[in-house]
This record gives structure tokens, sequence and C-alpha cells, in this order.
């Protein structure tokens, strides 16, 4: 009897396994019938037009970036600052810059803005500029630093001297008025100020020749403190260079005011 019952237990449980199996193999076959079903009938939500991402406000650190990269370039170009104050009003601090505002150095050059970078170019023919008056206006810009006054007076004084056809013959009386305002740019306390004007003082060796003799006592003491151990030595010495080979009689206050010049 015991024997029954346990077989009877078993076939019992059995069928029960096999109605479990099929119940899962039917829901499975159900799920899978539905998952077809969605994948047919799926219908994406309406596209949303893409809202812009918020703008990242620049950090300390990136318009510090900016704004040493925007003065860099200037720089290098020759152009010197522009103006961030007034609407880019030029504000110059000589008379060079009052003459522009005035409109007299309007008359004489103007910015040429075809090339790859800017340039000066005359207004008319060039000999017709009283050199006179132009020059120790555009030596006494030298000191500024704004565009467009310092691109103006920098290479307005470098191509009057070169290209004035009267320069060296004019120049013994207006180096009186010239030098000071070199001298006061070799003082200056920004690089890129006392760097043209060591080039002019080369130009200006070149072209005045003897005449800058009696000139050398004003101009040699400032170029003395940048000869040795200055990054802008180097210019230093071929502008030094540059008078020895071109002012007669120069190298005794050459020695005198830089000794270890050779």
């Amino acid at each position: 009897m015991e024997g029954g019952d346990e077989a009877a237990v078993r076939a019992e449980l059995w069928a029960r396994r096999e109605v479990w199996r099929r119940q899962q193999q039917e829901g499975g076959e159900e799920k899978e019938e539905e998952e077809k079903k969605k994948l047919n009938t799926f219908n994406p939500p309406a596209r949303r037009s893409a809202q812009p991402a918020p703008a990242k406000k620049p950090s300390p650190g990136d318009k510090q970036q900016q704004k040493k990269v925007s003065q860099l370039l200037p720089k290098r170009l020759g152009l010197g600052r522009v103006a961030d104050v007034g609407g880019g009003e030029v504000r110059g601090r000589t008379r060079f810059a009052a003459a522009y505002k005035a409109g007299t150095v309007g008359q004489w050059l103007r910015v040429d803005q075809n090339g790859s970078r800017p340039d000066v170019g005359f207004v008319g023919c060039v000999d017709a500029i009283p050199l006179a008056a132009a020059l120790p206006l555009c030596f006494e810009g030298l000191s500024e630093s704004t565009h467009p006054l310092c691109l103006l007076a920098r290479r307005g004084a470098a191509r009057l001297l070169e290209e004035h056809p009267r320069a060296a013959a004019d120049l013994p009386e207006i180096l009186p008025r010239v030098v000071p305002s070199l001298r006061a740019a070799l003082g200056c306390k920004e690089r890129d100020v006392v760097q043209v004007a060591i080039a002019h003082t080369a130009t200006l060796a070149r072209v005045a020749q003897a005449a800058l003799l009696d000139h050398l006592d004003k101009l040699l003491p400032p170029l003395a403190r940048l000869a040795f151990g200055s990054p802008l030595s180097p210019a230093v010495v071929a502008a030094v260079r540059e008078i020895e080979a071109n002012v007669p009689g120069s190298r005794p206050k050459i020695k005198a005011k830089i000794p270890a010049f050779d």
C-alpha cells in the first residue's frame, strides 16, 4: 500500500512538473511575441528642438590669458596697445599725440592697411614733408605705446631718416631737438619702446654720421645700462657698433661710457 502511494505521489509530481514546464515555454513564446509587436509598432517620441547649452562663464585665468594674447600680438607687429578705454579713444602723452589729434601728422603720414601687416606710408611726395617739423615730432612719439600713435611715430621716423632726400643735410640742425626724445625712449620702462629706440639709434648713426658725435654723451649712458646682462644686450651691442662704424672719433667716447665694449 505504501509503495502504491509513493508511486502515485511521484506520478503527480511529475505531471505537475510537465505542466509547469509547458507553462514556462508558452509564457516565453508569448513574451517574445509581445516584444516583436512592440518593435514593429514602436513610435519614437517627437524630437524636441535642441536647447543650447548655457554659455560657460570664463574663469579669471581665461580672461587673463585672453588679455595677455591680445596685448602681445599687437606689440609683436609694432602696433602697440589698442586703447580699451573710452571706445578706443587715442590718449597720448607727447606732442606727437597732440599733433595727431590736431590732424598735423595726417598731413604727412598715414597708416597703410593693404599689406599682410600694417605699415606707414607718406601722404604725397616725401620730399614735400618739412623734415624740421616732422622728424622731431616722430622721435618724441617713440615713447608712445598705443595704436596708432606708436606705429606712425616708429615707422614714420625710420622712413623719414632713410628716404627723405634732405635727411643727411638737415640732420645737423635737427639733432638738438631729436636726441632728447630718443634718450627718453631709451630710458622708458616698456621693453618694446626701448627696443625700437635702440634700432632708431643705429639708423640715426648711419644717416647723421659725424654730426652725431657731439650728442653721444646723451645717448651712450642709457645704452651702457643695457649693454650687458639684459635681454636687449645684443641689440645694444649692434647699435654701438653702428655708431663706431659711422661716427668718426666715437670710439673714445664709447670706451669712456662702456669700458667693456670691444
